[in-house]
């Protein structure tokens, strides 16, 4: 149900609807928990093809693939560690209501090739940190 037509990656929306469905399903409260599934192979949006991650901005839910986190190094499991804590906390990042961020150096900075992900942190700049307290104060006010 999930594989793209080609067989070797996941539709990420449809990973992501799975999710946000299960846990409106198991949680009363969105604001109670966030959910980051993780997946080994690659996922593919439609109009965007290959994607690290995908999150519903604010929704509390992401998906993250590791299969193209892999590309372009000698498999050094560091390596893979290293890009898949970057890209989690993006997501997460989104899962909790923060945008893209244009300080490249910044953990929600957009990841188009493997080469944004590595040249990246792995925490939020300044702005981005504010941010997120700000989101996860006003979610635990109302």
């Amino acid at each position: 149900m999930t594989q793209s037509a080609g067989g070797d990656a996941h539709l990420s929306g449809a990973l992501l609807d799975a999710l946000i469905a299960r846990a409106d399903a198991e949680r009363a409260d969105p604001r109670e928990s966030w959910l980051l599934a993780v997946s080994g192979a690659a996922l593919r949006a439609p109009g965007h093809g290959r994607v690290f991650g995908e999150a519903a901005v604010g929704a509390g839910c992401a998906v993250v693939g590791l299969a193209p986190l892999d590309a372009g190094s000698s498999s050094a499991a560091g390596t893979l560690l290293a890009r898949a804590v970057k890209v989690c906390a993006h997501e997460i990042g989104h899962a909790a209501g923060l945008e893209h961020c244009a300080d490249r150096a910044c953990v929600m900075y957009p990841s188009r090739d493997i080469a944004d992900v590595d040249r990246k942190d792995k925490v939020f700049c300044r702005r981005c940190a504010r941010d997120l307290a700000h989101a996860t104060l006003d979610a635990a006010r109302a």
